[in-house]
């Protein structure tokens, strides 16, 4: 299940992967945020706190694309079974 797949050190993988979804600057910083509050251990919690923030964060559903984008990175998420050993991206 996607609970059981577990988070390597987050911050800068979660950033990394942001970038490659063309994710502006300010919004991957809320997605930190939220991961360096330490409630995301799991794809799971990541995926829950990026919904959120595109469906509910003013500054970001202002924003379509930027929300699309959010919600197109859930997507891939909620189909990720396993992270690359190399780089800890979602496979």
């Amino acid at each position: 299940s996607l609970k059981a797949v577990r988070l390597p050190a987050v911050g800068t993988t979660v950033d990394r992967v942001l970038r490659g979804y063309r994710i502006p600057q300010r919004v991957r910083e809320q997605v930190l945020a939220e991961v360096g509050n330490g409630g995301v251990t799991s794809l799971y919690d990541l995926l829950n706190v990026v919904t959120r923030l595109a469906s509910h964060d003013l500054d970001i559903t202002q924003h379509p694309r930027q929300a699309r984008r959010l919600m197109e990175f859930a997507g891939h998420l909620s189909h990720t079974r396993q992270l690359c050993e190399a780089c800890h991206r979602p496979m």
